[in-house]
């Protein structure tokens, strides 16, 4: 294994340590994204969503950085102050793509489901293609009269 330079690893572990910090943050956001989406809290949501989007833009700046560091020899990421950040980092990262698939799966399943129910209500909601076949269109969103 080759021998890297101690300060071009201190600066990778340090890009790494933030780059985990901005992950725990969105990460936890995600969690209350969950939750606000369940809740159908649409203030909060759009509040977690602004947040996401700021630890978003700071991540990718900040891969940027450890790209740009990395890019000299990628086998420092073997070095063994380095490797445990990266371990930490790719199950931040795992964690948070299986949080946006359960969401995701959430959200497509109750959209399918109110679909079904409005079409079992209300049929009309059939539309022609340009083939002459009869089309559906799925419901991109609903607002109940919750106060009803």
């Amino acid at each position: 294994m080759a021998n890297f330079d101690e300060n071009l690893k201190k600066q990778l572990t340090q890009v790494m340590a933030s780059e985990n910090e901005i992950l725990d943050c969105m990460l936890n956001e995600q969690s209350l994204l969950h939750d606000n989406v369940k809740e159908r809290n649409w203030e909060q949501l759009e509040h977690n969503l602004l947040h996401i989007e700021a630890f978003s833009n700071a991540f990718v700046e900040l891969d940027s950085k450890r790209e740009e560091i990395a890019s000299i020899d990628n086998d420092i990421y073997y070095s063994m102050e380095v490797a445990p950040f990266m371990t930490q980092l790719r199950s931040k990262l795992s964690r948070s793509k299986i949080e946006n698939e359960a969401l995701n799966t959430y959200v497509q399943t109750t959209q399918n489901f109110i679909g079904g129910v409005i079409d079992a209500v209300m049929p009309t909601n059939k539309v022609y293609g340009r083939n002459g076949s009869i089309t559906q269109r799925q419901i991109t969103s609903v607002v109940l009269n919750s106060y009803c």
